[in-house]
């Protein structure tokens, strides 16, 4: 059943991938990321067939975000899904030490806060759904955190939790809440770690590092966005109608590992 997706974040190399998935499947996609980032993502999205409606928003500003809802129930009605990708670490490898009073909150907002507050914000209109569904995102550096990450272990780990919080109190309104917890994704946020001297391979060039990470993964590759956007689908679908509070893990076996 075609569905009244938004997705924030869409100009991120996930949130590409959902929006272009999705789309494929029949959904209305309201694909929302702030001004300078939709300008690149409206050519890749002449390429799309779909109902695909670009929405400039900064989602971090809660003007911004009252606004975004009451835009797109206007032009596409209530949502049914709402897919919440938060875009590149910015911390960009930094560790705990190195982590600055602005790179904290600059981490939190876009990863914890941000995120809460778009779930809260969008309950009304999910709640006018039959399949009212949320999908957040994480790593799993919550699960087992690495120096490397630093404040985006943290945040990864309150996604956890976030993630059951919101689904105990969305299921009084017939909302699910879920999340996708990824490992290594090639073109995300896991790059900024390897691209600025990951700790275990800090004596070899980023080529000979990119070679090497593979070979920690128990399938053997690097995950990839349409891995990410095949699990958001399969979340919003009826299939997983009676999954909530969950946190899907997608990191190749890596998990099972450690």
């Amino acid at each position: 059943m075609a569905q009244t997706v938004l997705v924030t974040g869409a100009a991120s190399s996930i949130g590409r991938a959902v929006v272009e998935r999705l789309a494929t499947h029949g959904h209305r996609i309201a694909a929302a990321d702030t001004a300078k980032q939709l300008s690149e993502l409206k050519e890749h999205l002449k390429k799309i067939k779909g109902d695909i409606a670009p929405v400039e928003v900064d989602v971090t500003k809660a003007e911004h975000r009252k606004e975004l809802f009451q835009k797109v129930e206007s032009a596409l009605g209530p949502i049914d899904s709402l897919i919440i990708c938060p875009g590149q670490n910015p911390s960009r490898g930094n560790t705990i030490d190195e982590t600055c009073a602005g790179m904290l909150d600059k981490v939190m907002t876009q990863y914890v806060t941000t995120p809460f507050r778009l779930a809260q914000q969008g309950m009304d209109s999910l709640q006018k759904s039959k399949n009212g569904s949320i999908v957040f995102f994480g790593s799993i550096g919550g699960f087992q955190p690495m120096i490397d990450l630093g404040m985006y272990s943290v945040a990864s780990s309150a996604v956890l939790a976030l993630t059951k919080a919101v689904a105990m109190s969305a299921a009084t309104r017939k909302v699910r809440a879920n999340a996708v917890i990824s490992g290594m994704i090639d073109g995300d946020g896991s790059s900024a770690v390897w691209d600025s001297g990951f700790e275990i391979f800090e004596n070899e060039s980023i080529a000979k590092t990119r070679e090497a990470i593979p070979q920690m993964i128990p399938l053997g590759r690097l995950g990839q966005p349409a891995d990410i956007a095949g699990a958001v689908s399969f979340l919003i679908s009826t299939n997983a109608r009676y999954i909530t509070g969950e946190n899907l893990v997608l990191s190749g076996g890596v998990q099972v590992r450690f």
